[in-house]
């Protein structure tokens, strides 16, 4: 199940703490000024020192869509090949039955400074949605010789997110804007991904948040940076009053109180963290104080972000 953002509704949180702002906040993701970062555009040729060896290699990538005809079905082929040095590296095709304005993006980053060798990352994903990737690798170019290092959709939606809720919405998004967008890195080995949260089924309805979720080289892949997974909360912004007096407490999952929120009082959400698949939400208030309390009391709804 897929949604289209174009229209964006404030969630009605649950009585035990309905916010009355309906402020979005829409993300825009940084990458830190010091890594170099290229997002390709198809059929422009760049040159780019990929290895740290010799000389900048020219890379360029093309889109391209075909139309057959299946059973009288009529089926949408999109195909994805790039080029190093004149030498076609990687192709691949996704075909569909329909033609949803499938995407194809190759974005260049560095997720670790001090190897001297930038890292190529390959998407296709349906661009008219906030969606699952189709196709999502992690590449390098190495010593003149491409790598296919890692089939990363293969690896996040193999049960990584599954505390996220096992939906099509509970995974890893392509965010707006594609793929230099939805991945960020400041060189220090880790890499963040945009995730969308499903939070709760309940005869109250259900909720969604969209967040960033880290990984980390290990060995030479990428795999997820915690053990409890955690991150900021890049879309959910429900700054406004509680509608009634809230206890917050000073870590996920603990007694120990850290302040309450009166009814009227604002707050900011701002992270989240998962302890045995359970969502715990962060809250700061005006004084800075952070608290958490547990998603289920804020996430129950009746609309979503994705309506």
């Amino acid at each position: 199940m897929e949604f289209k953002p174009k229209r964006i509704i404030p969630v009605l949180l649950s009585a035990a703490l309905f916010i009355t702002g309906n402020k979005i906040f829409i993300p825009q993701t940084v990458h830190a000024a010091s890594v170099k970062s290229y997002d390709l555009t198809p059929g422009e040729q760049k040159e780019i020192q990929l290895d740290g060896k010799g000389a900048k290699e020219k890379i360029m990538y093309t889109f391209e869509d075909t139309e057959t005809t299946e059973y009288d079905e009529k089926y949408y082929k999109h195909t994805l090949t790039l080029t190093i040095n004149g030498d076609v590296v990687f192709e691949e095709s996704v075909t569909k039955l329909y033609n949803p304005e499938t995407n194809g993006d190759v974005y260049i980053t560095d997720i670790d400074k001090s190897d001297n060798v930038m890292d190529i990352f390959i998407a296709m994903y349906d661009k008219e949605y906030v969606s699952k990737y189709d196709v999502l690798y992690y590449c390098q170019y190495r010593d003149g010789e491409f790598v296919k290092v890692q089939d990363l959709k293969k690896y996040l939606y193999s049960g990584v997110l599954d505390c996220f809720g096992k939906s099509d919405m509970g995974n890893c998004h392509v965010w707006y804007g594609g793929l230099s967008k939805s991945i960020s890195t400041s060189g220090d080995k880790k890499l963040q991904v945009i995730v969308c949260g499903f939070t709760d089924i309940s005869d109250a309805g259900w909720g969604y948040f969209h967040g960033n979720f880290a990984l980390k080289l290990k060995n030479g892949k990428l795999k997820k940076a915690y053990t409890n997974p955690e991150g900021s909360i890049i879309q959910c912004d429900f700054d406004g009053g509680l509608a009634k007096k809230c206890t917050f407490y000073s870590k996920p999952g603990s007694s120990k109180k850290s302040f309450s929120g009166k009814k009227g009082e604002a707050v900011t959400i701002s992270g989240y963290k998962y302890i045995n698949n359970k969502l715990y939400i962060k809250v700061v208030n005006k004084n800075k104080a952070e608290g958490w309390v547990s998603g289920k009391k804020i996430f129950k709804s009746t609309a979503t972000l994705h309506a």
